[in-house]
Protein backbone atom coordinates (compact mmCIF):
# COMPACT_ATOMS: atom_id res chain seq x y z
CA UNK A 1 0.00 0.00 0.00
CA UNK A 2 1.31 3.43 -0.91
CA UNK A 3 1.67 5.92 1.90
CA UNK A 4 1.69 9.65 1.43
CA UNK A 5 2.68 12.59 3.61
CA UNK A 6 0.81 15.79 4.28
CA UNK A 7 3.15 18.53 3.07
CA UNK A 8 0.92 21.65 3.20
CA UNK A 9 -2.30 22.61 4.95
CA UNK A 10 -5.05 25.21 4.86
CA UNK A 11 -6.78 26.69 7.93
CA UNK A 12 -10.19 28.35 8.16
CA UNK A 13 -10.85 31.71 9.84
CA UNK A 14 -10.99 30.03 13.27
CA UNK A 15 -7.61 28.34 12.76
CA UNK A 16 -9.03 24.86 12.16
CA UNK A 17 -7.39 22.64 9.57
CA UNK A 18 -9.71 22.24 6.59
CA UNK A 19 -7.61 21.09 3.62
CA UNK A 20 -4.46 19.05 3.17
CA UNK A 21 -1.99 18.72 0.30
CA UNK A 22 -0.29 15.35 -0.05
CA UNK A 23 3.23 14.56 -1.22
CA UNK A 24 1.81 13.47 -4.59
CA UNK A 25 0.15 16.88 -5.10
CA UNK A 26 -3.44 15.83 -4.33
CA UNK A 27 -5.60 18.10 -2.21
CA UNK A 28 -7.92 16.55 0.35
CA UNK A 29 -10.73 17.95 2.42
CA UNK A 30 -10.94 17.12 6.12
CA UNK A 31 -13.15 14.04 5.71
CA UNK A 32 -11.00 12.60 2.91
CA UNK A 33 -7.89 12.99 5.09
CA UNK A 34 -9.69 11.25 7.98
CA UNK A 35 -10.63 8.30 5.77
CA UNK A 36 -7.14 7.94 4.26
CA UNK A 37 -5.61 8.25 7.73
CA UNK A 38 -7.84 5.51 9.11
CA UNK A 39 -6.77 3.27 6.23
CA UNK A 40 -3.09 3.92 6.96
CA UNK A 41 -2.51 5.71 3.66
CA UNK A 42 -1.03 8.86 5.23
CA UNK A 43 2.27 8.64 7.13
CA UNK A 44 2.93 10.30 10.47
CA UNK A 45 -0.65 11.15 11.45
CA UNK A 46 -3.15 9.75 13.93
CA UNK A 47 -6.93 9.87 13.61
CA UNK A 48 -8.32 10.48 17.09
CA UNK A 49 -11.87 10.11 18.40
CA UNK A 50 -13.05 12.91 20.67
CA UNK A 51 -15.43 12.23 23.52
CA UNK A 52 -18.06 14.11 21.47
CA UNK A 53 -17.81 11.42 18.79
CA UNK A 54 -16.09 13.68 16.27
CA UNK A 55 -12.75 12.71 14.82
CA UNK A 56 -9.68 14.84 14.25
CA UNK A 57 -6.22 14.46 12.78
CA UNK A 58 -2.98 15.11 14.60
CA UNK A 59 0.67 14.53 13.89
CA UNK A 60 2.24 11.48 15.46
CA UNK A 61 4.22 12.46 18.53
CA UNK A 62 7.94 12.77 18.05
CA UNK A 63 10.81 14.95 19.23
CA UNK A 64 10.18 17.89 16.87
CA UNK A 65 7.40 20.41 16.33
CA UNK A 66 8.52 21.26 12.78
CA UNK A 67 6.41 18.48 11.30
CA UNK A 68 3.27 19.23 13.33
CA UNK A 69 0.32 19.86 11.04
CA UNK A 70 -0.20 23.39 12.37
CA UNK A 71 3.42 24.22 11.52
CA UNK A 72 3.34 23.04 7.91
CA UNK A 73 3.26 25.64 5.12
CA UNK A 74 -0.10 27.01 3.97
CA UNK A 75 -1.25 26.58 0.40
Amino acid sequence: MDQFEIVEVRHDEQGRLTRFKLSDGRELNFQQAIEMGKQGQIRNIDVVDRSSGQQFIRSERDQTEENNLDNLPEF
